[in-house]
């Protein structure tokens, strides 16, 4: 069993990143703002992301398949940009709040970084192994 470290916190701010850019408008037409809310696809690609990334921090005590959560998680925070901009350019009729897109990228950096510090966690287990 592996002891949780830093990628926990990475895969926890992920989270918490998509979770304010579900909430923020992300884009506008005239007065009105939108948020995930409005928009069904992105609000169920977000809340798909978000538990993705929860259910992740727990998957601790096989390495490999957290490993490829983490990828599958990485390709989701991409999906929910691309869902942002698809909805805001076509459906809304609307233009993106560019500043906004900073915490879906910010998301991704961090679910990289915990795919990279868990692969780290699994190298360190082998060769504790080797030696015993």
């Amino acid at each position: 069993m592996v002891i949780q470290r830093i990628q926990s916190v990475f895969l926890l701010l992920a989270a918490a990143c998509i979770g304010v850019y579900s909430f923020m408008p992300f884009a506008h037409a005239g007065e009105t703002n939108f948020t995930a809310c409005d928009a069904l696809p992105l609000l169920i690609v977000s809340i798909l992301t978000i538990v993705m990334l929860l259910l992740n921090i727990f998957m601790y005590k096989d390495l490999r398949k957290q490993i490829r959560v983490a990828a599958i998680n990485s390709i989701l925070v991409i999906a929910t940009m691309a869902t942002a901009a698809i909805c805001a350019l076509t459906s809304l009729n609307a233009t993106l709040y560019y500043a906004w897109l900073a915490l879906p990228v910010a998301a991704l950096i961090l679910t990289i970084r915990a795919r990279r510090a868990i692969i780290s966690d699994r190298n360190l287990l082998s060769s504790a192994d080797r030696i015993r």
